[in-house]
């Protein structure tokens, strides 16, 4: 919940989904009822950026506000506090923009830049978002050593209509009359290195999206946007003979951790091989300030049917599956973990455990145990 009273006066600024996006609204106080919103349209409010009471001026940051754009953007927009009428984009360029302000406010340096693109920066009017002076213009980045562009690729989702986007990174020497394995992750460049396509995607259930958008994750975090992940990386494919579906690896941390194995056990047609590291594999041995926003309170079934220690039994004899877990966790209890890997022992599934006596939250990709993960995967997809 956000709001934000207005001094001297009985108003607040409040977000709201109501419209089905996150948008301002004026309140009054005193009749408790909302007057009017201030921003509107298939885009969200991100935060408040500044407001000038006697111009009765707000300039807001946004996500998605150009609809040609990625939703990811980010833009600062101006509006009037008094209606919805006249939002403007004061940034101006494909990508997400951040932005410095003059000490009189007259004036923002405005730098934006994409994963494909590097940052451009210029000088803009905060009235009119008219350009002043071009700063620094695009770098040549084909001539920057060891540097490999993403691709930006964009696929429909399951519902047959809302766009999935994500990125594709290539290994250094990339050679397009072979194929490599790849999988998503973090660490993306990382990763490239060791000789994988790495691809990162969105999926239903995430947020600056829609409010629909959002709501398909509540009571259904093991779903993870799965289903549109496998959409999106065999759209990629279709058009790139270089990604090979036959090797297909995913490592996450956290509900991250509990979304690799989910892949393996719902989507083990695709998936070969998953590293979870401490993941939360129940939300009932997760923090609650957490784990209560997404599957609400009571507990009731919907937790047993969100987590992956429930289901198994339904992982695959060819699908590989390691498992690392922090003594010292403080976020997810070491118990998802050890109860996953006791189920798995009891329905006779194979599975790798390594278990770091000292180790906190996420504590897998780093040091020996990310060596480790790293040879895990080269045994699971290089060949």
């Amino acid at each position: 919940m956000f709001y934000l009273s207005l001094p001297n006066s009985d108003q607040i600024l409040w977000a709201s989904e109501r419209s089905g996006y996150n948008h301002l609204y004026m309140v009054d106080l005193e009749q408790g009822m909302i007057q009017h919103p201030i921003t509107s349209g298939p885009w969200n409010f991100k935060s408040i950026e500044h407001i000038d009471e006697k111009t009765r001026t707000i300039w807001v940051a946004t996500y998605g506000f150009n609809k040609d754009e990625d939703p990811y953007h980010v833009h600062l927009v101006r509006t009037n506090l008094d209606d919805d009428s006249s939002c403007q984009a004061i940034t101006e360029g494909d990508g997400t923009h951040t932005w410095n302000w003059s000490p009189d406010r007259r004036y923002i340096i405005d730098t934006w830049s994409r994963v494909d693109l590097p940052p451009r920066t210029a000088v803009r009017c905060a009235e009119t978002g008219k350009l002043q002076l071009v700063v620094h213009n695009n770098v040549d980045a084909r001539g920057l050593k060891d540097l490999v562009l993403p691709e930006r690729v964009a696929a429909v989702g399951r519902d047959g209509v809302t766009m999935i986007y994500g990125i594709i990174i290539r290994p250094i020497n990339f050679d397009a009359s072979k194929k490599y394995p790849f999988g998503y992750t973090g660490r993306l460049y990382e990763w490239a290195k060791e000789g994988y396509i790495v691809v990162q995607m969105d999926g239903l259930g995430t947020n600056w999206r829609s409010k629909k958008f959002h709501d398909v994750c509540y009571k259904n975090l093991i779903d993870s946007g799965l289903t549109d992940h496998v959409l999106w990386i065999k759209e990629a494919a279709r058009t790139r003979p270089w990604m090979d579906l036959s090797r297909v690896g995913i490592v996450g941390c956290s509900i991250g951790g509990m979304n690799a194995v989910a892949a393996l056990l719902h989507h083990g047609d695709l998936y070969k091989a998953a590293v979870a590291d401490c993941g939360s594999h129940d939300g009932r041995l997760g923090g609650a300030i957490w784990n209560e926003q997404w599957m609400g309170y009571p507990v009731d079934d919907s937790y047993t049917e969100n987590s992956t220690i429930t289901y198994a039994s339904e992982l695959r004899e060819e699908s590989r599956l390691m498992l690392v877990v922090g003594g010292q966790d403080k976020v997810v209890h070491p118990a998802a973990t050890i109860r996953l890997a006791k189920r798995l022992q009891d329905e006779g599934k194979e599975y790798r455990l390594i278990f770091i006596p000292d180790g906190g939250h996420c504590c897998g990709l780093e040091g020996n145990s990310l060596q480790e993960i790293k040879e895990f995967f080269k045994e699971c997809l290089l060949l």
